[in-house]
């Protein structure tokens, strides 16, 4: 049952974050009722890459 369930489930928006996948981002949070979200976790990768980025210098 489980496994069945799990072939089923759609990948969160975070997965497609971090493979740079918009379209498929957009396409699930659509499906979820959360269209709304798209800009806030476009926003929320620049930050992250730019944080990121960051450290790595630091590093």
């Amino acid at each position: 049952m489980f496994t069945l369930y799990s072939l089923l489930t759609p990948e969160s928006p975070i997965y497609y974050v971090l493979k740079g996948n918009e379209e498929a981002l957009k396409n699930v949070l659509q499906e979820l009722g959360r269209s709304r979200d798209i800009n806030d976790i476009n926003s929320s990768k620049k930050e992250f890459s730019i944080i990121s980025n960051k450290q790595n210098w630091i590093d």
